[in-house]
């Protein structure tokens, strides 16, 4: 079979830029997908849709504040409140996509570069959309989850290194656990003990603290995920833990950390029962808000609400949310129309080059036949 090196050239430029467009879309859905965070704090309950924080209370929406304001491009790790209402999230803005730095060169939109450079935590004061950079003595690549004490001083995993840290108000590391940690995650309390989603020691990890610091692991309540009763789906990667009255609400994920599921677990492991809407859940966060837990589903793009025994209630109900929430799942559903269009055309060229180059193979082979006759 012979390709001239025009048309070669051609068929290798016609398929990147198919792969280049496939990519392309399935990294915008990626960025319509839904709600990746849920904070409670106090009587109001915070979500994180992109890059904005939707403020809620016990009536309903009150205010959506865009992030992007403060030079945030991407909210990675967690966010968490201070005592006076204060935001704390992680400085470092990623890299802008493809069509936000063409939007910006063309003068389309503006762009506020964030003057923080490195992956250092924020204090921000959201009326006034001022930040400034946390003393903390470490950066924070990407993952980690965090608490914030009455007095302001913070404990937070360091997802990636296996590490709990506790810091003082002056960013000085006060206690620190670097052991029988692997990959911890979500943080939360239980009757004044800090309680750890130690993901893939597949527990959850109860250690008590005081004004010296953490409680020797001696003392540490442990509960493995009862793996036998789970196995089946390989849900035991648990990356939140809330409690709930003297049991476990946990999110545990698969082994690629996708498709979570929300289980109420007795304090040794053991479920009391699933919170699930119809076994396809890709659930992300979770809180326990006015009497209900809220529970997101990143990529249906939809939050729903669950008494406290594991009753669907109902998707939560907010105008405002709701409106947000379809206009991004409409936007999902067009780029698969055009990702599967783009398969589709890929696939169509593919097959009508397959057949010209046989059609051409036909034809030389036909010519030699003819050359060989004439002599």
């Amino acid at each position: 079979m012979n390709v001239k090196p025009l048309q070669g050239f051609l068929i290798i430029v016609f398929f990147g830029l198919i792969f280049s467009g496939a990519f392309y879309t399935y990294d915008q859905q990626l960025n319509q997908r839904g709600v990746s965070y849920l904070h409670h704090n106090g009587e109001n309950l915070f979500m994180v849709l992109g890059t904005d924080l939707l403020q809620f209370d016990q009536n309903g929406f009150i205010k959506r504040f865009d992030l992007k304001e403060l030079g945030i491009q991407e909210v990675v790790g967690d966010i968490g409140f201070f005592a006076n209402g204060d935001l704390l999230i992680r400085a470092k803005s990623e890299p802008l996509a493809i069509s936000d730095n063409l939007a910006v060169y063309f003068r389309q939109s503006g762009h506020n570069v964030s003057k923080f450079e490195d992956a250092r935590l924020l204090r921000c004061d959201l009326p006034s959309k001022t930040c400034t950079a946390l003393a903390l003595k470490k950066t924070f690549p990407r993952t980690f989850k965090t608490l914030i004490l009455d007095n302001d001083e913070i404990i937070l995993t360091d997802t990636e290194n296996h590490h709990l840290l506790w810091f003082d108000v002056e960013g000085n590391e006060k206690a620190f656990i670097k052991s029988e940690l692997k990959f911890p995650n979500g943080l939360s309390w239980m009757n004044g003990d800090v309680l750890v989603a130690n993901t893939n020691k597949h527990m959850i990890n109860r250690i008590g603290i005081s004004d010296a610091g953490f409680a020797q692991q001696a003392t540490w309540i442990s509960t493995k995920i009862d793996i036998d009763q789970w196995n089946e789906t390989g849900h035991r990667w648990p990356s939140q833990v809330l409690a709930l009255d003297e049991n476990y609400l946990v999110l545990v994920q698969n082994n690629a950390m996708k498709n979570g599921r929300v289980l109420l677990t007795a304090v040794d492991g053991k479920m009391i029962t699933e919170f699930s809407v119809d076994g396809n859940e890709d659930f992300i966060a979770m809180a326990v808000f006015n009497g209900q837990v809220i529970v997101a589903d990143y990529s249906a793009a939809r939050v729903y609400r669950f008494n406290l025994t594991g009753e669907l209630l109902g998707e939560y109900e907010s105008a405002e949310l709701s409106a947000l929430l379809a206009a991004r799942r409409a936007t999902m559903q067009q780029l698969e129309y055009v990702l599967t269009a783009i398969k589709g055309l890929g696939l169509a060229i593919f097959c009508l080059i397959f057949i010209y180059a046989l059609w051409q193979e036909h034809q030389h082979k036909k010519s030699l036949e003819n050359k060989r006759d004439t002599l």
